[in-house]
This record gives C-alpha cells, structure tokens and sequence, in this order.
C-alpha cells in the first residue's frame, strides 16, 4: 500500500491503519514540504478508499478508472487551477467563494462511490474569510467524508481549523531518493547532471524537475538580472525565480557558508515582499544591489 510514493513510510503507516481500521478521521492535514508527494499521496489514499476491489487499489475498477481520468464524482481537488476555472480569475488566495462551493457539492448526496474525499491544496493560503466559513464545516463533517487540507505550515493555518485535523506528517526527501528517482525518470541525463539536480532539489522531486525542465529559461532570466534588464521577468513567478538563485548559490558557496548566508537572508527578503504584493521591478532593484 502507497508503494508508488517516495520517502514518505511515516504517512503512508499513518493512513494505512486508517484503511485497515476503516476509521478514517472527517479531517486530515497532510502538513510537509512542497514537491514531496503530499498531494499524489491524498489522490492514492482517495483510490484506495473507492476502490471495488478486494485488493486495493486494483488500477481496474469503475472507480480507480475514474480516478485515473481525475474524473471521480466523489472525489475532487480543489487548487488554484481548479479556482480559476470556477472563478473565470486568477486570486493569490483561496476564496471564500470556492469554499461555498466545497460546501454546496458536500451538500450534495455521493451519487457513486463509498467515501467522499476532498484535497484542499495550498490550504495555507486560505484567506481569513475562507478558512472561517470551512470551520464550520470542519465542526459539522457530512457523513462519510473526509477533507484532506495540503499545507507546508501549520503556522499560516488558523489553530482552530488545524485542531480539527488529524496531522499526517511529510519530510523531506534524502538526496539519494531524489537522484534515484531522476534516473528512473530521465535516462537521458548523465550521472554528474543528475547529481546536480538532486542536490539543488532541496529534498523535493518537483523542485529538481522543475529546475531541470527550465533551466535554460533560469539561466538566461539570471542574465537578465545581472543586466536589471526587468522586461523579461513580466510574466515570471518571482518566487520561483529565487528558489532558482538559491539553489544556484548554494551550489556556488558550499566553502563559504557565511557568504551564502547573506544571500538566502536576502532572498529571504525579497520573497516576503512579494508575498506583501511589493512591485516585482522594485524588489528585483534592491535585490540586484543587494548581491551585485
């Protein structure tokens, strides 16, 4: 059971007892970092939950074949990507709006399907408005569901919700998880690049292949920022674009710690401006004095 997931036994032991038992909690707060397999742990335990078969999940049945199309009537993510489609905007926050539609589909009877499971991503970045409204819901479960919140810091999340949450824990991944799995998936790399993307992967596998899918685009936006030419960052993540730096420093100073720990200090800096809704050009400028 969660043979397909990496790294992460201690979870996946968590929600095994809750198969086995089939006392599975109205909440859980699937609470690690990013890129570890938070959320493809909350769609197979979704699977495994519906699955027809005696042996779960068989990969064959009505509902795994459903779940496969990610088109389960039972069971649904709720991201940013499914809230712009809902919304017809992009929001940095979780609205108050796609949680009334969270409860109004709960309101719902399961028309197929033995449990109802709804994964909230990016729960940390509910909004005040949204995370009272899915209090309420949260102290009143309906009957045979389960609302799985994804979050990487408890610490964002309003204690009165994280109270009513069983916590399944996420680590990071080691380097050697990483690199194995690289090499599983990208054979075409040699054995020195894929040392490099597992090390700057910060213990997370979405992070070494996004590195790796977008590097010639990083290299050439470090350039960029070399030259404060601010044109080509118009329509670039800022967040993204720094953990890139990170990892490209880290790399760079490994025998100068203290140097690099000006750089992630200022980084660091430059991320909780953005996060404040900073102009992008302004903290792009002190940036650029600050490690130029």
């Amino acid at each position: 059971m969660f043979e397909s997931i990496l790294g992460q036994k201690h979870a996946a032991e968590i929600l095994a007892k809750y198969v086995k038992s089939g006392d599975v909690p109205p909440a859980l707060l699937f609470l690690g970092p990013s890129g570890v397999g938070r959320k493809t742990m909350a769609a197979e335990f979704a699977r495994i939950l519906n699955c027809e078969s005696a042996v779960a999940p068989c990969g064959s049945c009505r509902s795994c074949a459903l779940m496969s199309a990610d088109s389960h009537p039972s069971c649904f993510t709720i991201d940013f990507e499914w809230q712009k489609r809902f919304l017809e905007k992009e929001l940095k926050e979780i609205s108050i709006h796609t949680v009334r539609e969270i409860q109004r589909q709960l309101s719902l009877k399961i028309s197929f399907g033995k449990k109802r499971i709804v994964i909230i991503a990016a729960s940390q970045r509910l909004s005040s408005e949204a995370a009272n409204a899915l209090l309420k819901t949260l102290e009143e479960p309906p009957d045979n569901t389960t609302i799985i919140l994804i979050s990487n810091s408890k610490k964002q999340l309003p204690p009165t919700v994280v109270s009513r949450c069983q916590l399944v824990p996420f680590s990071f991944l080691s380097r050697e998880s990483v690199r194995g799995k690289l090499k599983e998936m990208k054979k075409e790399l040699t054995e020195e690049e894929i040392d490099f993307f597992s090390e700057i992967s910060e213990g997370s596998l979405s992070k070494a292949i996004r590195y790796l899918e977008k590097w010639e685009d990083y290299n050439a936006l470090e350039k960029d920022f070399e030259m404060l030419d601010l044109k080509a960052f118009k329509d670039v993540e800022l967040n993204e674009f720094l953990d890139y730096l990170a990892a490209r420093r880290r790399k760079k100073f490994t025998a100068n710690p203290d140097e690099y720990f000006f750089v992630w200090e200022s980084l660091g800096w430059a991320k909780n401006q953005n996060s404040m809704g900073v102009n992008k050009n302004m903290i792009l400028t002190e940036l650029h004095t600050k490690l130029l």
